[in-house]
């Protein structure tokens, strides 16, 4: 029987927002390129308490000047990171919002985005919005609608599938307007993985045919997390490379540093143009198991990750569905970071975890 082995490289247990955890995000920075310097245009910053839990967002420009303060509320699973803005010009009037919703580990729910307009005496309205929905940290729905002022609505939604192992495999677009009761598909992209890169074909339907519109590739780490994306679009027989985007991470698994770049038909090459940093901080928790590598000899699967400073030992965990239940996995040794066990004969996808003696 042909041997499967899937790596999947997993945070320590209940990391982020809960007493205890560690490396949790608590700011991001944004710069533009201008000539060889970067230039900060935006700061954004988490405020969290000793154990590690959001109270409220600031935003702030490249000055250090507050441009927003979050509302922060909280339940008994999750937390709500609100904005909300007045203003007003020649015979309108406009209310915007940005909400976010996040469970007690930091894992995003939803996203949603909403405007609306008035005439001064507020009888009449109309807006326009957006709304992300998640499943499981992944987009599942991204939703946008667009309401005139005479009442009429046109609506786009983009629907996210993902394969067992979690690497996307479709997106479709699809529009409806108010007076359409069926969702009817417009643009799709089609994703191929060979384990590490993926490359998505973009088409547009017309005149009954899919026909190719843009292409992007991507490459992913060990968390199937994009490393690279790649937009381009198909012109003269060929695709033309247009944006790239560059993510570094930390050895914990999440995002550091996010780069954009654009082609440079001159060069051939790629001009950097935007730059997004996170900032992590740690809450009294240890880090987490980074760089998970496993390799595969004479029958043997052995894993190895970073050391994590204050721990005592580790746990490695398995399970045959990577979204399914994970049981402490016995059937290996360790050595230090590393462990090692025969190879087992149906699929396994794995998660190593870090303790301490207190835990």
């Amino acid at each position: 029987m042909k041997n499967f082995v899937f790596i999947l490289m997993i945070i320590t247990l209940n990391l982020f927002a809960q007493p205890g955890k560690g490396g949790v995000l608590t700011g991001e920075r944004f710069f533009n390129r201008v000539d060889d310097a970067w230039l900060m245009y935006e700061y954004r910053y988490l405020l969290r308490d000793v154990e590690g839990t959001v109270t409220q967002r600031v935003d702030y420009d490249g000055t250090g000047a507050v441009l927003k303060t979050w509302n922060c509320t909280h339940t008994d699973t999750s937390y709500v990171l609100r904005y909300d803005w007045y203003g007003s010009g020649y015979k309108t009037s406009w209310h915007g919002y940005y909400i976010y919703v996040y469970d007690l580990e930091d894992t995003i729910l939803s996203y949603t985005y909403h405007m609306i307009y008035s005439d001064p005496n507020g009888t009449e309205e109309y807006g326009d919005g957006i709304n992300y929905t998640y499943s499981n940290g992944k987009i599942a729905i991204i939703e946008t609608y667009d309401e005139y002022a005479w009442g009429h609505y046109n609506f786009i939604r983009t629907v996210f599938t993902y394969d067992i192992s979690g690497y996307p495999e479709q997106e479709i677009k699809q529009f409806r307007s108010d007076s359409e009761d069926e969702w009817i598909d417009k643009e799709r992209t089609l994703w191929t993985w060979d384990g590490i890169f993926g490359t998505g074909t973009n088409e547009i339907y017309k005149n009954t045919v899919w026909i190719n519109k843009g292409k992007t590739s991507r490459i992913i780490n060990e968390q199937i997390k994009p490393i690279s994306d790649q937009t381009c679009y198909w012109s003269w027989g060929f695709w033309i490379n247009q944006y790239e985007y560059i993510t570094e991470y930390v050895n914990e698994g999440v995002i550091n540093r996010l780069y954009t770049n654009i082609y440079n038909p001159a060069t051939k090459g790629y001009d950097l143009y935007k730059l997004h940093n996170y900032y992590y901080e740690n809450f009294g928790g240890m880090s987490a198991p980074g760089n998970l590598i496993t390799t595969i000899a004479g029958g043997q699967i052995t894993l190895n990750w970073y050391a994590v400073t204050g721990s005592t030992g580790y746990k490695v965990y398995s399970s045959d569905d990577p979204f399914g239940t994970f049981e402490e996995d016995t059937s290996g040794t360790f050595n230090g970071n590393e462990w090692t066990a025969p190879i087992s004969d149906s699929k396994k996808f794995y998660k190593v975890t870090a303790i301490s003696e207190e835990k």
